[in-house]
């Protein structure tokens, strides 16, 4: 009888060998044998990865771990932190933005503000004074902000807010920003905004004079031409002069904001900053980004927690003047409290929190060495502020602990606080909704155990890594049971994962995959739409070891993220690398490419140090171009070509299970068959070798 099988889907990718005899299972007419460097999408049909693009080097002669983490700008830009031994950087190019378009500002005119100084007259008839705990003389003064104050009819005195701004030519322009609301006794008082190239005052760069009254706000925004080309420090300064007469009276001055905006932030080569962290504690390190930070006391745009169980807390903060910095975080020992949570009161060696989360506007910190069940949360809103009140109420910290033995090894809030142990899986809730000192439940759910990886949430479920380090567990909320449930999500493949997951990074646009960076530098994935029953598992390659995986966003659009360790001229280099889920249609093909673009056709093509002594395939003028060396950074073609693209090239390997049951429905193993054609149907596909 001639039969013709055909595969009409690859949604559960790659299946391991005990289903091979299972050929009547949807498992096995879906599956494949082998699927290297490509993915199942939501259809089914298989899809080749798209290449890694070269975006930084970390660290040149580096053998040891690595880390890399998000950090989130605003809701469609996130930055990129990697840790190496005792350093975070901080990376930034063409795909990732410092921060936005905004460089700095000051809140109130006085010397509170980060980066500001202030210079004023030295007549000791002349004072200035911040907040309404001050007096003058014996009599209190009334206002929260700055006061300049003369006691002489005639006497001139002035006050100045200066900072230096350094700035890098931008493309597009720069705008300068401030927004200034008086308050005075006395009309008519002179405030002078100027920005100037060689020194305070001279506004070169920019001059405006505001004649200000009581009562009276002026906000401006408006292009700087003179900063168009510039390129160097920018002195600016807000100044105002008290004018004759002036008898006793207040003059307030309150900047609502001061400051210059990009608009395309220029690239900056940020300082690395110094961490405590060995390279061989970077594996334990987890983290959680702070939403309360820019309206926090400690003056950020943003911030992020760190913790591993041998060093207090960390925090890595972008302050509101632009400027990156990493230091313990500041818990506060609140006044009125009758405790602190022991790490705090008493610190011993190696004795800190080892999970970290976020739930319900609150901090959770998790399992220390002497109390490994124990977790303690801050107040919400204020991260900061993990003191026990006498009289505890709704917005006051709390502290608890599982009721099952068990060390915690992550922590999540979704829509309860979720809690892995080496033991277990717990929740953590209230009759009321909302936890607080007097309503906590904790209950144990499940007895699974999780290994020392922080979880990942996945849509509206959550992924954590088993204690064998091996099978990837989902827990969801299920309306039937009534309650959380655990199920294995490498039951089809746990040969893939048989070489111990490192790492857990979802990545959601274009479409949902779940990625694993192995303890054997090895990586894979597993596309996953629960909705659609797809949950393909694919392996990948590259030339070098992948240390670690995250998921960044730019401008909209997902990226994942690799540190990559490449054997590049007889040493180790460490470089970041991100892949774009793009359409087939924009995708490139290679690893640790570069585009290069040239407005003439050239035969030498440089920046490719990060490649030096490779192997490398150019792309160009419609086609491949070939095979080079790279030698001193640079490669030299045999024709010339304008825009080129260059990387490390990678294999794409399929291969499919033996055909299923023939339709009477007999099995087709161990039975004598003959194939006399074998076709394939392809959409956007090109260079392919069977």
């Amino acid at each position: 009888m001639t039969w013709y099988p055909f595969q009409q889907s690859f949604s559960y990718g790659e299946v391991g060998e005990a289903f091979y005899s299972q050929q009547d299972s949807e498992v096995y007419q879906r599956g494949l044998a082998e699927c290297y460097n490509a993915y199942p999408n939501p259809q089914g049909q298989l899809v080749t990865r798209a290449g890694m693009s070269y975006d930084y080097t970390v660290l040149s002669n580096y053998e040891g771990n690595a880390r890399v983490f998000p950090f989130d700008i605003n809701a469609d830009d996130r930055v990129i932190i990697t840790l190496t031994d005792l350093e975070a950087k901080i990376h930034t190019g063409a795909e990732f933005v410092r921060q936005g378009n905004f460089v700095t500002s000051n809140w109130d005119f006085t010397d509170e503000g980060a980066g500001w100084t202030v210079s004023r007259s030295s007549s000791n008839s002349f004072s200035y004074f911040r907040g309404d705990e001050y007096s003058h003389e014996g009599a209190p003064l009334g206002y929260a902000y700055g006061y300049v104050w003369d006691n002489n009819n005639t006497y001139r005195g002035w006050y100045k807010l200066r900072r230096i701004i350094p700035v890098i030519q931008a493309e597009g322009g720069v705008t300068i920003k401030y927004m200034l609301h008086c308050l005075s006794t006395v009309n008519n008082q002179q405030v002078r905004v100027t920005l100037s190239s060689g020194a305070y005052g001279t506004g070169d760069l920019y001059d405006v004079s505001h004649t200000m009254n009581d009562e009276q706000i002026v906000e401006v925004s408006t292009h700087v031409p003179a900063l168009d080309l510039y390129t160097g420090d920018v002195y600016f300064e807000v100044s105002m002069t008290l004018i004759d007469g002036f008898d006793n009276g207040t003059f307030t001055l309150h900047t609502q904001y001061v400051g210059l905006f990009f608009d395309q932030p220029p690239l900056a080569e940020i300082p690395p900053l110094i961490t405590p962290f060995l390279e061989s504690e970077l594996p334990a390190v987890q983290y959680v980004q702070n939403p309360y930070a820019s309206t926090s006391a400690h003056n950020n745009q943003g911030s992020m927690v760190f913790v591993h169980p041998n060093h207090p807390p960390q925090e890595l903060r972008l302050t509101t003047v632009g400027d990156w910095e990493w230091l313990p975080m500041p818990i506060v020992q609140a006044g009125g409290a009758v405790d602190h949570p022991h790490w705090v009161d008493d610190p011993q060696p190696e004795d800190y929190p080892r999970a970290v989360g976020a739930h319900q506007g609150r901090v959770v910190f998790a399992g220390t060495k002497s109390e490994p069940q124990a977790a303690w949360t801050s107040r919400p809103g204020n991260w900061y502020d993990l003191s026990a009140p006498a009289t505890p109420d709704a917005s006051t910290p709390i502290w608890y602990t599982l009721t099952a033995i068990g060390q915690h090894q992550w922590v999540i809030g979704y829509k309860d606080l979720l809690h892995g142990s080496i033991n277990g899986e717990h929740t953590i809730n209230a009759a009321g909704a909302i936890l607080q000192s007097s309503d906590v439940q904790a209950n144990e759910y499940s007895r699974y155990g999780s290994a020392h990886v922080q979880c990942e949430l996945v849509g509206d479920e959550v992924f954590y890594l088993g204690g064998d380090r091996e099978k990837i567990r989902k827990i969801n909320w299920q309306d039937e049971f009534q309650g959380w449930r655990s199920v294995d999500m490498t039951f089809t493949a746990r040969h893939i994962t048989g070489g111990k997951v490192s790492r857990l990074a979802f990545s959601k646009d274009p479409q949902q995959v779940l990625w694993c960076a192995m303890q054997s530098g090895a990586w894979c994935g597993m596309s996953y739409e629960p909705g659609l029953g797809i949950h393909g598992w694919h392996q990948h390659e590259t030339d070098g070891v992948v240390l670690d995986i995250t998921e960044a966003r730019y401008a909209g659009i997902d990226y994942v993220v690799f540190l990559v360790r490449r054997h590049i001229n007889g040493q180790d280099n460490v470089y970041v690398e991100s892949m774009t889920k793009g359409n087939t249609f924009q995708s490139i093909f290679m690893d640790s490419y570069i585009v290069s673009l040239s407005d003439d056709d050239r035969t030498v093509v440089t920046g490719l140090d990060h490649l030096e002594d490779k192997e490398v395939t150019v792309r160009g003028n419609g086609g491949e171009l070939g095979v080079y060396p790279v030698t001193g950074g640079q490669i030299t073609l045999d024709a010339p070509a304008k825009d080129v693209t260059v990387g490390l090239n990678y294999t794409t390997r399929i291969t499919t299970l033996p055909s299923r049951p023939i339709p009477t429905g007999a099995g087709s193993q161990g039975s004598q068959k003959n194939w006399s054609r074998i076709g394939l149907r392809l959409h956007s596909s090109c260079l392919l070798y069977t």
